[in-house]
């Protein structure tokens, strides 16, 4: 009887621990784990750099500026070919998990690299390989978490893990220069190992819901997502599937969507299958010519070019006008990311009134407050207090814009699988989604430093304000002129029966 009962409470622990590691909190507690990490490991070597390639690398200081723009740019081409590699992988059966953890361990490899070597060749590998891993995990992630997760609580979950991707790009800059400047160069690398050892081991136990995204039957009040509301998206839905469509045994043509798969449906006799163009033209082809996914693309694009604008030109104008030390420049930063913490309200009310609402204000504030920048010119504690505000309000227009923008074009991806069922095989779009979200998120941390630092060097600090804020209203023309169109692109050329 004992030994039941110990039988029947072993059972019941593993029941409550299994139901741990795959609940939604401990999924993105994980992915948001990792995007910290990537972020912190990404900012960190920001203020390093500089010092380290001429005081342990033997750089000279003509030099510095041509390795750091060479790590930078290799960097950001690694991260754009494995991003879409691992959407690739992730679309693969089993492949999801074992490519987020590859990714989580390239990292720890790349800053072990980073850590013991001083050639700057050398650095410039690890450099490359924290590229790969960047691209790997931030894809495999973002794919684990829309599999796990209710579809009308999207944006809210996407909020809490960006929330962890901005607060690392913001606050490393200051983490690191202050472990650098107190502790030693070892120190700065000990952090970040200590930091990606917690996030494997996240990862390793970690459930992946490898049955694909949590789809609710009852599916009532839905909120509009993107520029598409849930009227239009059901019509969407009826108008792509044919009168022959076989739907015997369920109570609706929405019912049998929800409980039959692709690759199921695709098999009833008399269902209008995709032509053999469109079965084996890539996904991330066939997403391309969605609007509304473009649209996410380029703004996502563009909001990593901004923060990582800052990056390079930030901390140099503070120093010249404020005559800031490194510490004090790093600490410029937390402005810039305290908003970030509001990421998961900023998901919530992004599922409730719409992507593209909150996409657009938050672009908005971002335009109208760093061209406001422009007005800082000397120092006094006015002028740091204006910048200081400046800052903050325009972290809050970055905190409005990636998570939506992120959950968007997953909701766009699925509304193509919708229109045209089948088109992405039975693992769905979601893979190679975020996998093109990923490049535009390497070419914005290629081209921001390159955008600012070369503008500022030429023509100042006011020009360079003036430009960012440009990049912001060309995506608000993006925004607006997207919404006057359909975002579901027409396939019908390309789709015959059988």
């Amino acid at each position: 009887m004992a030994s039941q009962n110990l039988l029947a409470k072993s059972k019941q622990q593993n029941s409550t621990w299994m139901r741990l590691r795959s609940s939604k909190f401990f999924l993105a507690l994980t992915v948001s784990t990792a995007f910290f990490n990537d972020g912190f490991v990404y900012g960190m070597l920001v203020p390093v750099l500089p010092f380290s390639l001429v005081d342990r690398s033997g750089v000279s200081e003509d030099d510095v500026q041509f390795w750091i723009s060479t790590m930078l740019f290799l960097f950001g081409l690694s991260m754009l070919f494995f991003a879409n590699v691992a959407g690739w992988l992730a679309e693969r059966d089993n492949w999801r998990k074992p490519t987020f953890l590859i990714g989580l361990a390239l990292l720890d490899l790349g800053t072990i690299i980073f850590a013991l070597g001083s050639h700057p060749y050398l650095l410039t590998v690890a450099r490359i390989i924290q590229g790969a891993s960047s691209g790997t995990a931030f894809t495999a992630g973002l794919s684990m978490l829309v599999a796990g997760i209710d579809r009308d609580e999207l944006g809210w979950w996407m909020g809490l893990v960006f929330s962890g991707l901005t607060a690392g790009l913001a606050f490393a800059p200051l983490l690191g220069g202050v472990i650098y400047a107190n502790a030693g160069y070892i120190a700065v690398f000990g952090a970040a190992l200590a930091a990606s050892a917690i996030t494997f081991v996240l990862g390793l136990l970690c459930v992946d819901h490898k049955n694909g995204r949590i789809v609710k039957k009852s599916e009532t009040a839905q909120p509009d997502y993107g520029t598409i509301s849930h009227d239009q998206q059901k019509s969407l839905v009826s108008s792509s599937i044919s009168p022959e469509v076989c739907t015997q045994g369920y109570a609706s043509e929405e019912s049998f969507l929800i409980n039959k798969s692709s690759r199921e449906r695709l098999m009833e006799p008399g269902c209008k299958r995709p032509s053999f163009f469109m079965r084996y033209c890539p996904s991330a082809i066939i997403l391309l010519r969605s609007p509304r996914v473009l649209a996410a693309i380029y703004g996502t694009l563009v909001q990593i070019a901004l923060l990582t604008s800052f990056d390079g030109i930030l901390p140099l104008f503070v120093h010249r006008t404020f005559d800031w030390d490194s510490s004090a420049s790093g600490a410029i930063f937390v402005a810039l990311a305290l908003p970030s913490v509001f990421g998961g309200l900023v998901g919530l009310l992004s599922d409730k009134v719409g992507a593209h609402v909150v996409v657009l204000v938050g672009f908005v504030l971002s335009a109208v407050m760093i061209a406001l920048m422009s007005l800082v010119e000397h120092n006094s504690l006015q002028q740091v207090l204006l910048l200081c505000a400046l800052l903050v309000l325009t972290g809050c227009g970055t905190a409005l814009t990636l998570s939506p923008l992120a959950a968007d074009i997953s909701l766009a991806a699925e509304q193509l699988e919708k229109e045209h069922e089948g088109i992405f095989g039975p693992n769905g779009p979601d893979s190679q989604a975020y996998g093109l979200l990923n490049s535009a998120h390497a070419a914005g941390l290629v081209l921001g430093p390159a955008f600012a630092g070369g503008i500022y060097d030429k023509a100042g600090w006011n020009v360079a304000v003036w430009a960012l804020a440009g990049l912001c209203v060309s995506e608000i023309l993006v925004v607006m002129f997207h919404e006057k169109r359909n975002a579901v692109p027409s396939y019908e050329a390309f789709e015959i029966d059988y």
